[in-house]
């Protein structure tokens, strides 16, 4: 039923952390969890939680308030922002913590992520819109890609567990390099009006980058 591993090419290395385990808003932290997945000094998603509301961290979030004050939302708790500010403020955890070249791209095409995954060997966080087949709930959801094949399968580090058995029991906790076919996973990413999708590319780590 799944995709072979052998039509995968897969960024080796990058851990499994599932966000059911967080302390700090387990059911709403995906972000927080993909982004410690990527921290090359091992900083846990509490831990970025913990940042984010450190003097620094709402320094930076005033910065980014300035630029959208009319939006009405609140300030202090990243799940309920609006997406223009979470994906900076995730560049921004990024940055601090080894990939000082992460950007936020609004409309990132299949053949870059494809190119990345598998030329380049470097993951990529994802905005989808996944369903939950037993509840038919469509929620905003994060999840790094770590391989992809060129049919357009994605090999994903899902930190809610495995979409493709709808989140259920044991799936739960089995997010770990799932296969997500390309016949269900590109209508399941989340896009602006365009052939593009919303992405965050971390670039390269600042220990490789350094040699």
């Amino acid at each position: 039923m799944g995709v072979a591993a052998k039509n995968l090419l897969t960024v080796p290395g990058l851990p499994y952390l599932g966000q059911r385990d967080n302390a700090r808003r387990p059911r709403g932290t995906c972000n927080l969890s993909c982004v410690a997945m990527l921290a090359t000094d091992g900083a846990t998603a509490d831990e970025l939680y913990a940042e984010l509301r450190s003097p620094g961290g709402r320094r930076e979030l005033r910065s980014l308030t300035r630029l959208h004050r009319n939006n009405g939302m609140a300030r202090s708790a990243i799940h309920m922002m609006p997406p223009e500010r979470v994906h900076a403020m995730l560049v921004w955890l990024l940055a601090r913590h080894g990939y000082p070249y992460a950007k936020f791209v609004e409309s990132c095409v299949r053949d870059t992520i494809i190119t990345t995954l598998v030329d380049d060997c470097r993951p990529i966080i994802l905005f989808g819109t996944f369903t939950r087949p037993a509840h038919r709930v469509r929620s905003g959801h994060m999840v790094v890609a770590v391989g992809a094949n060129r049919a357009g399968d994605l090999m994903v580090n899902d930190p809610w567990g495995d979409w493709t058995k709808g989140y259920r029991g044991d799936a739960g906790h089995q997010g770990g390099r799932v296969v997500y076919r390309a016949g269900v996973v590109w209508d399941a990413l989340m896009q602006r009006e365009g052939p593009g999708y919303w992405a965050i590319i971390p670039g390269a780590a600042e220990s490789s980058e350094s040699n």
